[in-house]
């Protein structure tokens, strides 16, 4: 039982209270300065004059930064006058990181056209040394080794007062997030805010309606666990730019057997398409219950065994769901748009999805996709039941077929208790689906009274037997299933010719078992002449 602990592993490169280590660049004047005036962190930060040109600062560190493999460099970053800076391609609002003032790189993060009410904002940036059209900008020639980092402006017309400024400026990947257990309060989104904003890290902060997230979550570890309990939130993912960050570089991380994450409610937002966020289960056997959240754009998807998402929603070209074995029930996935001929979930473990993917929704988006990929490890008999797909290639071997079948040899047999019966793509094997739906025929006389014991049987247009004769109960309701293709033209057949005073006239109804089944009422009509 350890109160929860939220860790940041941002390291301090300069946090701008004074002006010792920078220098400015772009010509004119120096003109740096270390005031509260925009002061995002501590007592100071580093601001400048920029006026009718292009100038900023770079503070130089003592040696080369140590760029690990997910590492970015975090920087407070504002411009004032956003009424007169130029837009983020022509470099409005820029990151600096480089050599000295002479080699440097210049990453576009802002402009009058991005940014109309300016404010300071954090920017997670992962160095890259070569050009990139409207993302980076070079300054002779920097090295792949820099030591300076900071921050500029292009302002088109005269300003009147230091309109740049430079606040708290590290490198890391996010927070380490552990304990809560027991008797202790969970982790929780408010908890994390907190303690980021004590010190401006920059990774998640509160944002109107919810918080504001870039960066690295990592919920449990290999030695500790975490219990994380949150409902009622939403979180927006900051749009990283392609050319300035990594696109996985924003996730959640849940590692440890014993870490329980439990959250209801909770919409994940992504801002932008280049780093949407990830959401993955590392430790398998990890305790992950979601329930109602909603995953709004977001990036690829990995589940365990432990986890368990109900009711929630993928939509806007969510990522791909790579479920392990994870129970899904009632999960809606909409709009996948991903390369054509993959899947919007991947079921490769030998475990059947039954009672696993149970009651989901599948609609397929735009691109030629499928719902389903049953992976090379997935059993050979499996059972889908009351999935329902909406919009897929009714035929198969299409790239949008329902359904797709991984396995190249042998033959797998996919049993469809309810729901709609899929198509098949197969790259090789032998696929047999065998749909079972629900057959109800409820039987009347005329003025609506139930008939009990009239004989029910359905034949298919070859008389072949559908449903064997079954008596209607007391209610009048016979009831069976048909385990094959729907849909399937069939005839309803019912006689009452027996057993009682009344007789009635038999019925030859056509009728079509679709996918969802039958549920058809008979109206049967008196046998005047041979009632006794």
């Amino acid at each position: 039982m350890t109160v929860a602990t939220y860790t940041s592993d941002l390291v301090d490169i300069n946090l701008c209270e004074a002006t010792a280590g920078f220098t400015a660049y772009g010509g004119g004047g120096a003109g740096i300065g270390a005031d509260p005036d925009y002061a995002i962190e501590g007592t100071n930060a580093i601001n400048k004059i920029v006026t009718a040109s292009e100038k900023g600062v770079l503070f130089g560190a003592a040696g080369n930064f140590t760029i690990g493999a997910d590492d970015h460099f975090f920087v407070w970053l504002n411009v004032a006058t956003y009424g007169i800076a130029d837009t983020r391609d022509n470099r409005g609002l820029h990151v600096s990181i480089g050599d000295d003032t002479s080699n440097f790189v210049k990453f576009h993060v802002n402009g009058s056209d991005t940014l109309p009410a300016g404010g300071m904002n954090p920017y997670a940036i992962r160095f890259v040394n070569t050009t990139l059209a409207n993302r980076r900008t070079l300054v002779g020639t920097p090295s792949t080794t820099p030591d300076s980092v900071g921050g500029g402006a292009n302002i088109t017309a005269t300003a009147r007062f230091e309109n740049m400024a430079v606040d708290a400026m590290r490198i890391g990947t996010g927070y380490d997030i552990l304990n809560g257990t027991g008797a202790d309060p969970e982790a929780d989104f408010a908890g994390l805010a907190l303690d980021d904003e004590s010190t401006s890290e920059g990774v998640f902060q509160t944002a109107p309606g919810g918080f504001s997230w870039q960066g690295k979550l990592r919920i449990g570890s290999t030695a500790t666990a975490c219990e994380f309990l949150d409902s009622n939130q939403l979180l927006a993912l900051v749009n990283t730019l392609d050319g300035e960050s990594l696109s996985d570089f924003t996730e959640i991380l849940i590692e440890n057997a014993s870490s329980i994450v439990n959250l209801t409610n909770v919409t994940f937002f992504a801002l932008g398409t280049h780093n949407p966020g990830r959401f993955e289960v590392i430790t398998s056997a990890a305790v992950v219950n979601l329930t109602g959240c909603v995953f709004n754009g977001t990036g690829v998807t990995v589940l365990g065994t432990g986890s368990t998402f109900t009711n929630c929603l993928f939509l806007n070209n969510a990522g791909i769901v790579t479920a392990n074995g994870a129970t899904m029930t009632t999960t809606k996935i909409e709009g996948y748009e991903g390369t054509v001929n993959t899947s919007s979930l991947i079921w490769n473990v030998a475990t059947d999805p039954n009672g696993k993917l149970d009651d989901m929704t599948f609609t397929k988006g735009t691109a030629a996709t499928h719902a389903i990929e049953f992976g090379t490890t997935s059993p050979l008999t499996m059972t889908l039941t009351d999935v329902t797909f909406v919009g897929y290639n009714a035929s198969d071997g299409q790239d949008d077929s329902t359904i797709h079948v991984k396995r190249t040899t042998g033959t797998v047999t996919i049993n469809i208790s309810g729901g709609t019966t899929p198509s098949v793509r197969t790259d090789g094997a032998t696929v047999n689906v065998v749909s079972s739906v629900p057959i109800t025929v409820t039987v009347k006389d005329e003025a609506g009274v139930a008939i009990e014991n009239a004989n029910v049987a359905i034949y298919d247009t070859s008389n072949n037997e559908i449903m064997a004769p079954t008596l209607t109960n007391a209610s009048g309701v016979a009831s069976g299933s048909h385990s094959g293709s729907t849909p399937l033209a069939v005839s309803v057949r019912v006689r009452k010719g027996t057993g009682g005073a009344t007789k009635y006239v038999p019925v030859n109804s056509p009728q079509t078992i679709s996918g969802t089944g039958l549920s058809v009422t008979i109206t049967m009509t008196e046998d005047t002449v041979n009632s006794s």
